[in-house]
C-alpha cells in the first residue's frame, strides 16, 4: 500500500463527520506528473472553520488561520497546483 493512500485510510477517524473526502486523484497516468489532489467537501450549511488542520502523507498541508470551507462548498488541495492547473483547469474552492 502506498503511503498516500495510508493516509486515506486514517484520514476519516481525523476529520470530522461533516467534511468528507469528495474525490481523489492519487495515481496519474504518468506517476512522475505532481498532479494529485483530494477534493474536500462540506455536507453541512454552515461553514466550517479549517485552521490548522493537517494533512499529510502524500500531500502535505497545514491550513492557515482564517481558512474557511463555505457551507455545502468544496476545498481541492492538490500536491503541486501550478501542475495541477496545467493539466486540468483552475483549483476550484467555493460551493456549487
Amino acid at each position: 500500500m502506498t503511503r498516500f493512500a495510508s493516509f486515506l485510510l486514517l484520514l476519516p477517524a481525523v476529520l470530522h463527520a461533516s467534511v468528507v473526502i469528495n474525490d481523489i486523484h492519487s495515481h496519474p497516468v504518468l506517476e512522475t506528473e505532481p498532479v494529485k489532489f483530494i477534493e474536500l467537501s462540506n455536507t453541512t450549511g454552515d461553514i466550517i472553520d479549517l485552521s490548522e488542520w493537517s494533512i499529510s502523507e502524500g500531500i502535505d498541508h497545514v491550513f492557515p488561520v482564517g481558512s474557511r470551507l463555505p457551507a455545502q462548498g468544496f476545498y481541492l488541495l492538490a500536491l503541486d497546483p501550478t501542475e495541477h492547473n496545467r493539466k486540468f483547469g483552475s483549483i476550484f474552492v467555493g460551493s456549487t
